[in-house]
C-alpha cells in the first residue's frame, strides 16, 4: 500500500478478447497517476482509464503476458495520459492467471540523465556546444559534405581576454564571453554548431544556408 510504484492487477475476463481486460484492484500509487476512482476500479475496462491508443497498446502487450506467461518490461514510456512523466513498466502472470502491472515514475532519473548528458557536452558557462559535440558534428558533416555542400570551419579568439579580467574582473570577463557566443549563435549565417573551446576560443561550423 505504501509502494512509491504503482501496482495494478487486470484480468481478461474473455481469454479470447483482447478487449477484455478490465482492472481488478490498484494501490494508492496507480490511483494517484492514473487518476482512478476507487468507487469503480474493480472491473474498469482499461479503456476507461488509457486513451484509445495507449490502451490498444496495453491490451496486445498484456494480452502476449497472458498467454505466454512470459513477463515483460518497458522503460522510459511517455503516455498522453500521464503528460510530462516518464514510466518504466513491469508485467507479469499471477499464479491465479491475472496480470500484475507494476508503473514506476522515473521522470527524476530522465531529467537527471538528460541535464548529465547536456553537461558533458556543452560548456557550462556559454551553454554553447562544447569541443567533444563539434568534432562528433564536424566528423558527420564532413564524412557527408561534397563540392555541392561544403563544410567550413572558422576559430574566433577574443582578443585581450586576460587583460579584462585582470584590470575589471573574471565576472565581467565572464560576460562578456556569454554576450560573444549569443552574438555568434544569432550572427553565423547557416552555422550548424557555435562551440565555444574553451578559454578565450570559439568555433563556428558553417554548411550552405
Amino acid at each position: 500500500e505504501h509502494d512509491p510504484s504503482g501496482c495494478l492487477v487486470l484480468e481478461f475476463t474473455d481469454l479470447s478478447d483482447p478487449a477484455s481486460l478490465v482492472i481488478r484492484s490498484a494501490n494508492r500509487s496507480a490511483h494517484r497517476m492514473f487518476d482512478l476512482d476507487r468507487r469503480v476500479v474493480d472491473g474498469t475496462p482499461i479503456g476507461a482509464v488509457l486513451g484509445e491508443a495507449s490502451a490498444q497498446l496495453a491490451r496486445h502487450a498484456l494480452y502476449d503476458v497472458c498467454h505466454t506467461g512470459q513477463s515483460m518490461t518497458a522503460e522510459r514510456l511517455s503516455l498522453g495520459e500521464v503528460r510530462g512523466t516518464y514510466l518504466d513498466l513491469r508485467v507479469d502472470r499471477l499464479a491465479d492467471g491475472t496480470l500484475g502491472m507494476t508503473v514506476t515514475d522515473v521522470t527524476g532519473t530522465v531529467a537527471l540523465e538528460e541535464r548529465l548528458r547536456h553537461q558533458a557536452s556543452h560548456d557550462a558557462l556559454t551553454g554553447l556546444p562544447n569541443r567533444a559535440l563539434l568534432e562528433e558534428r564536424l566528423s558527420g558533416m564532413v564524412a557527408a559534405a561534397d563540392e555541392f555542400s561544403p563544410v567550413a570551419l572558422a576559430i574566433v579568439d577574443v582578443d585581450r581576454l586576460r587583460e579584462i579580467n585582470e584590470s575589471m574582473g573574471l565576472h565581467l570577463g565572464d560576460q562578456l564571453l556569454v554576450e560573444i557566443g549569443r552574438r555568434l549563435v544569432r550572427e553565423a549565417r547557416g552555422a550548424a554548431v557555435v562551440s565555444r573551446l574553451g578559454g578565450d576560443e570559439f568555433a563556428v561550423l558553417t554548411m550552405p544556408c
